[in-house]
């Protein structure tokens, strides 16, 4: 019995010292675990202040990029409307060109056939009274003044054809280079960024009335204003083969409109 006592009293006694260690190491565990916590938080601590850091430089990147990529886009908004603008020049031009040729030809051959029946025209006028004179209004003389007559009617006729032709340039004038404002033949053809065309007292006059500014036909916001002066040159020689009614009238319009 005093031998078990002893025994249990040594394994009691071995019992606290191993749990004394134990404790002991748990404790140093737990003071490396709290020290390993310290540096943890003081490595992200020094990683968030980075991260702070790098995203201002990174926000600061993203406005610099978009204040660049701005400058570029106004520039090539400009470089597009320099575009526009010469592609509306050099459509004018070509215009001109083959308008121009077309009434220049249309007006030579008309020239020429009136001539020809002014003088065919005199030939028999003078051969009819001739004839008249010689036959004393016999058979064969009505029937050859009735000859001559047939032709100077026919002569007539082509003389019309002139004046029919006169009044296709005015139709051309009237659906084609007509002022959308004002109704009348374009006085110095202004064309804005839409391409669209108006006379340019009519235009400005609309820019005064409306604040907004727009095209009056496609509503448009107006950018530019640009003078055709080819395209000017064009309608005015076109214009010198109107009537005389329709080219005073047009005179008139254009000393009102520089009296306003």
């Amino acid at each position: 019995k005093k031998l078990l006592d002893e025994c249990l009293e040594r394994q009691e006694t071995e019992n606290d010292f191993i749990m004394a260690e134990r404790i002991d190491s748990l404790k140093d565990a737990l003071e490396t675990a709290q020290q390993m916590v310290k540096i943890l938080e003081g490595t992200y601590n020094i990683f968030q202040a980075r991260m702070d850091e790098e995203r201002k430089e990174f926000d600061a990147n993203i406005m610099r990029e978009t204040q660049k990529l701005e400058r570029e886009l106004n520039t090539n908004n400009k470089q597009v409307e320099r575009i526009i603008i010469q592609k509306i020049d050099k459509w004018a031009r070509k215009h001109q060109s083959k308008w121009s040729d077309i009434i220049r030809d249309m007006m030579k051959e008309e020239k020429i056939k009136l001539e020809k029946l002014e003088s065919e025209n005199f030939s028999l006028a003078t051969k009819l009274k001739k004839t008249e004179d010689a036959l004393k209004i016999t058979k064969d003389a009505l029937m050859e003044k009735s000859v001559l007559a047939r032709h100077l009617q026919e002569q007539q006729m082509s003389s019309n054809s002139k004046n029919n032709l006169r009044g296709k340039v005015e139709d051309i004038l009237d659906e084609q280079l007509s002022c959308s404002i004002c109704s009348e033949i374009f006085v110095n053809p202004t064309s804005l960024n839409c391409r669209h065309t108006f006379c340019k007292f009519c235009i400005s006059s609309w820019k005064k009335k409306n604040k907004k500014a727009n095209c009056p036909i496609c509503r448009v916001r107006i950018k530019s204003m640009n003078q055709s002066m080819a395209f000017d040159c064009l309608i005015e020689k076109m214009v010198r083969e109107l009537s005389s009614e329709l080219r005073e009238r047009r005179e008139q319009l254009i000393k009102e409109r520089r009296g306003s």
